[in-house]
C-alpha cells in the first residue's frame, strides 16, 4: 500500500466525520470530558507527590524520629500507638544526648487542637512542649522575640513563642504579642517570640502551633514524658551509626515493639506508597468516563455504518476489500478518539495553569503520552465492532439496502 492509500483513506474519514457534525461532536466531547478527568487526576496526583517529596528534603537527609509504636513500611502500628499510655522518659532524652554521634536531641511533647486564648480573642492551635533545642531543629526563624532557652526550661517558666498564624489569629498584628499573655489549658503563659511564617501545606502546622517549656505544664505532662524524639546527625553519613545507637540505648528499658527509630526517606516512601494506591482508585474512577466515551464511539460508528450501508456495497462491489473497509472506519473511529485527546489536554493544560499559582498540579510527558495512548486504544476497542460489522456485509445485499 502507498503512501497515496493512507492519505486517501485519512481524507475519506475525515469527510465522513464531517457530514455528521453533531454527532461527531458529541462523540468528541465524551472522550474529552474522560481524557481531562483522568488527567487532572494524575496531575493533582503527581503534584501532591511532588510537594511531600520536597517537604521531606528541606527536612535533611541526617534526621531520626523516634515514635511510639512499631511502624512498617506501611506506617501501621504494632502493639502500641500514641492512644496508648506509653511514652519515652526524661532519662530517655539525656541518655541520647550523651551519643557523640547526636548533633541535636530534641523531646516533643504534643497536645493538639487546643483553645488558646488572650483576652476576647480565642484560636484552636496545637500546644508543643519541648526544650530550646526545638528552634535549631525545626529551623523557625524569629520574626520578633526571641525562643526560650535553657534557663527558661530550668526555672520552668510559663513562657510561650507563637507560631504565625496563631499571632495574628490572637492579636491582629505579631509585633504586637511579645509581652502579652495567652491562657492554655488553664495555664497563663507569657509571650516571648513570634515566628515568621512557615507557609501554606504541612508547614502550616508550625504556623498555627504554641510551643512551651515541657516543664511549664505538670498539669499535663508531670512525669516529663514524650511522644516523640527529634535526633540530628553530626553529618550525613553518621546517620546509620546513630540509627544503631538509638537503637540499642532504648532497647536496655524497652521491647522491640514499643518504640521505632525511622528516617524521613522511610516515612516518605511510606506515605507515597499509600498514596499511589489512593490515587491510582482515583485514576480509576475517572478512566469510567472514558469507558462511556467510548461506548459513544461505538454507538456513532454503528449509525455511520447503517447509514452507509450502500456506500459499503457500492465500494465493495467496484473492488474495495474487505481489510479496505475496516480500516476506514477504525481510522474514523481512532480520529474521533484521538481529537477528543488532543482537546482534553489542551484543556487540562489551561486548568493546571490556572490553579498552578494555588496548587501544585503537573503534567508531564508520561501523562500526555498515556492520554494518546489510551484514547487510541479505546478507538481501536470500541471501532473495532462496527468496522467488521461494515467489512462482513455481502456486497449485493448491500446495495439493495433501503
Amino acid at each position: 500500500m502507498t503512501d497515496n492509500y493512507y492519505i486517501l483513506l485519512f481524507k475519506t474519514a475525515v469527510q465522513s466525520i464531517l457530514r455528521a457534525k453533531l454527532r461527531s461532536f458529541l462523540t468528541v466531547l465524551g472522550i474529552m470530558i474522560g481524557v481531562m478527568s483522568v488527567v487532572l487526576l494524575m496531575a493533582f496526583g503527581l503534584g501532591i507527590k511532588n510537594y511531600i517529596s520536597e517537604q521531606f528534603q528541606e527536612l535533611g537527609s541526617n534526621i531520626l524520629y523516634v515514635v511510639v509504636g512499631k511502624i512498617d513500611g506501611n506506617l501501621a502500628s504494632g502493639s502500641r500507638s500514641l492512644a496508648s499510655n506509653f511514652r519515652f522518659k526524661l532519662n530517655d532524652v539525656l541518655s541520647l544526648k550523651r551519643l557523640p554521634e547526636a548533633d541535636i536531641v530534641v523531646p516533643i511533647y504534643l497536645q493538639p487542637r487546643l483553645k488558646i486564648q488572650s483576652g476576647k480573642n480565642s484560636f484552636y492551635g496545637d500546644l508543643v512542649l519541648s526544650d530550646e533545642g526545638l528552634h535549631k531543629a525545626y529551623n523557625y526563624q524569629d520574626f520578633v522575640g526571641k525562643f526560650f532557652d535553657s534557663s527558661s526550661l530550668y526555672r520552668k517558666e510559663k513562657v510561650a513563642y507563637l507560631g504565625w498564624n496563631t499571632a495574628v489569629e490572637l492579636f491582629d498584628n505579631p509585633v504586637e504579642a511579645v509581652g502579652k499573655t495567652v491562657v492554655v489549658s488553664g495555664v497563663r503563659l507569657r509571650v516571648i517570640g513570634v515566628a515568621k511564617e512557615k507557609g501554606g501545606g504541612s508547614a502550616s502546622d508550625f504556623d498555627n502551633n504554641v510551643v512551651a517549656p515541657y516543664t511549664a505544664f505538670p498539669q499535663l505532662d508531670p512525669e516529663n514524658n514524650f511522644y516523640f524524639i527529634y535526633l540530628k546527625a553530626v553529618s550525613e553519613d553518621r546517620v546509620n551509626v546513630l540509627k544503631q545507637r538509638v537503637i540499642q540505648v532504648l532497647s536496655r528499658s524497652y521491647q522491640e515493639d514499643d518504640f521505632s527509630v525511622i528516617e524521613p526517606t522511610e516515612m516518605l516512601n511510606a506515605v507515597l506508597n499509600i498514596f499511589s494506591f489512593i490515587n491510582l482508585g482515583l485514576v480509576g474512577i475517572g478512566a469510567i468516563s472514558l469507558v462511556v466515551g467510548g461506548v459513544g464511539v461505538m454507538n456513532v460508528m454503528y449509525m455511520s455504518v447503517t447509514e452507509r450501508i450502500k456506500e459499503i456495497g457500492i465500494r465493495r462491489a467496484i473492488g474495495a476489500k474487505k481489510n479496505d473497509i475496516l480500516l476506514q472506519f477504525l481510522v474514523e473511529s481512532i480520529i474521533l478518539s484521538l481529537f477528543g485527546a488532543v482537546i482534553g489536554l489542551i484543556l487540562s493544560y489551561i486548568v493546571v495553569l490556572l490553579i498552578k499559582p494555588y496548587f501544585a498540579a503537573e503534567i508531564d510527558l508520561a501523562i500526555v503520552a498515556i492520554a494518546v495512548g489510551v484514547s487510541i486504544a479505546i478507538g481501536v476497542f470500541f471501532g473495532s465492532a462496527p468496522a467488521r460489522r461494515a467489512a462482513n456485509l455481502e456486497p449485493v445485499s448491500a446495495i439493495r439496502y433501503e
